[in-house]
């Protein structure tokens, strides 16, 4: 039973995200984890911990097999760990309510007798205060891996339970804990319900205690909380951008057939839009990451762009490959970027490689095995075998742009993905946060909207309009009450295909709002159920050395 469940509630868990979006399943999906037996061995409760774990991530993240190598297969036996090690917490925390065999002060036999049912799960706790710890612990250690996973090995913080809510009232709770808050409320509110559920089972005639009702308080204010965005008032327009999404397909390898296409693609989009706008230009043309498939340096790009950007006269901002070569450099030794350029007409890198790169900003937080191999200077093999190429330099620096006095920070691809970096763009000052992506390695999959969810928690958390940009998928605008707005679609209404969109904001979308608190609630339950784990540790060794210590004296008895 507790195989099947732990299999099933893993399928059910990945059907809250994308394709199928039934943000309800998550708050199923806990229920038979929680309320199951957890098995007395510490090693079944791994196994079935790991089999829930595997067959969410397998399926989730199903979209990345489509770049080869079973990549989400292997990427999924990795993230399993993390719901396997919450399950094995779980039942250690469950098993150690188990109570001495004397009758406690107070307690009745029934209640004795339910007590030494410890580890059968939430149901047969009889005090409800020890239950409500043991269910704040328990959404705490999910919420605290959840945040250990989005920076261990450089971090993959990709469908956190609160990222299932994002077309739900309870995004809304984002703005001040963050999405970890939301991934805290689902389990705590669902394994709340649970004890609600076993207590009026057994006292049909008393309501669930104190604690119960507040907890339905919490969820309550949660969902009705109010986004405190309203909606700007007619204004003068401040900023206007073009966005441009080709649809381009990736290659591996690109020649100068394939650069021709890529470019006539993206320049007549441009032109059209450009057209579009008639006596009132935009101010910013924007292109995504990769939208061509050759670097800065290739003298064609430049020449091309620095001829689009003199006829256009508007500066554009798009992501390229950057080699920077330095005089005496000798050529596998030269720093490879992947970076956000603003450039106009009279930008030096146009003119030569060796140039100034004027305003730009180096993509920080890398991609594992696309933009570089972990440990691949040891394992040159692997690098052969997953690698897709040179490994490229992480930037240094949060460098803002700024066009019209309208300060924009740019992540790029997967950077949205992690909520530090777009809070320290904040930080630093940023009107506005742009993402410029390259999904397309994904073909028509989900990974492209999975990852546009998680733009929409960004904008929530930092209180600030992020604009989009995908070169195959997505490109949209999102406003900091969690909404999508003016997504570009095909002809077939879908969000896949080439387009282009005219984006247009006022001075009151750019005013500084209130900002979540950060990973902080995600810091707080790190530190709780690092105290629990020592706690269980210490009682586990103290445990064993009775047991030594009994035997010892066993033996010398005989």
């Amino acid at each position: 039973m507790r195989l099947a469940a732990a299999f099933l509630c893993g399928l059910a868990l990945s059907s809250a995200f994308a394709p199928l979006e039934w943000w309800w399943m998550a708050w199923l999906a806990f229920i038979p984890m929680l309320a199951l037996p957890t098995p007395k061995n510490r090693w079944e409760r791994l196994g079935i911990g790991l089999l829930f774990g595997y067959s969410h991530f397998a399926t989730a993240l199903h979209w990345l097999n489509t770049v080869g190598f079973g990549a989400g297969w292997l990427l999924a036996s990795y993230c399993a760990l993390y719901p396997a090690t919450w399950y094995c917490l779980y039942g250690a925390m469950l098993w150690s309510l188990k109570p001495r065999e004397s009758l406690p002060e107070g307690q009745t036999e029934e209640e004795l007798a339910i007590a030494h049912r410890a580890g059968a799960g939430l149901l047969h706790i009889p005090r409800y205060r020890v239950a409500v710890g043991i269910v704040a612990l328990a959404a705490a250690s999910w919420t605290a891996l959840e945040w250990v996973r989005s920076w261990l090995f450089t971090g993959f913080p990709w469908d956190q339970l609160g990222i299932s809510q994002v077309d739900t009232p309870f995004a809304a709770a984002a703005q001040l804990c963050g999405v970890y808050g939301i991934s805290f409320l689902v389990i705590f509110t669902t394994a709340t319900c649970i004890l609600a559920m076993a207590f009026l089972l057994r006292n049909p005639r008393r309501w669930p205690p104190t604690l119960f009702a507040a907890t339905w308080v919490i969820f309550l204010l949660a969902m009705l909380l109010p986004m405190g965005y309203p909606a700007s008032p007619p204004h003068d327009t401040t900023l206007r951008i073009l966005a441009i999404q080709g649809d381009v397909p990736e290659c591996r390898a690109w020649n100068e057939q394939i650069f021709d296409m890529a470019w006539n693609r993206y320049e007549n989009l441009t032109r059209e839009g450009f057209q579009a706008c008639g006596d009132n230009p935009p101010d910013l043309i924007l292109w995504p990451e990769g939208a061509l498939p050759a670097p800065i340096n290739y003298a064609p790009f430049a020449l091309r762009l620095k001829k689009l950007l003199r006829e256009t006269h508007t500066p554009i901002l798009l992501g390229a490959l950057d080699y920077r070569l330095l005089p005496g450099m000798k050529p596998e030794d030269t720093p490879v970027f992947n970076t956000a350029f603003l450039l106009d007409e009279n930008s030096p890198i146009l003119s030569s490689p060796y140039a100034d790169r004027g305003e730009y900003y180096d993509k920080i937080h890398r991609v594992p095995f696309g933009e570089y191999v972990p440990f691949g200077k040891y394992f040159p093999w692997l690098v052969e075998a997953i690698g897709m190429g040179r490994d490229l330099t992480p930037g240094q620096n949060y460098k803002l742009f700024e066009v019209k006095g309208v300060k924009i920070g740019v992540n790029i691809c997967f950077e949205d993905v992690f909520p530090e970096i777009s809070r320290r763009f904040v930080e630093d000052g940023a009107n506005l946060l742009i993402t410029i992506t390259n999904d397309c390695w994904y073909r028509q999959s989900s990974g492209a909207r999975q990852h546009r969810n998680h733009a929409v928690f960004r904008a929530i958390e930092t209180g600030r309009p992020l604009l989009r940009s995908g070169n195959n998928s997505d490109t949209c605008l999102i406003t900091p009450d969690g909404f999508v707005h003016e997504v570009i679609l095909s002809s077939d209404g879908s969000a896949f295909g080439p387009g282009w969109h005219l984006y247009e904001f006022h001075d009151t979308q750019f005013n500084s709002r209130h900002e979540s608190a950060g990973n902080g609630f995600a810091h707080l339950c790190a530190i709780a159920t690092a105290l629990v784990s020592v706690w269980l540790a210490w009682k586990m060794l103290r445990h064993h050395a009775k047991l030594a210590k009994a035997m010892e004296d066993a033996y010398n008895k005989k």
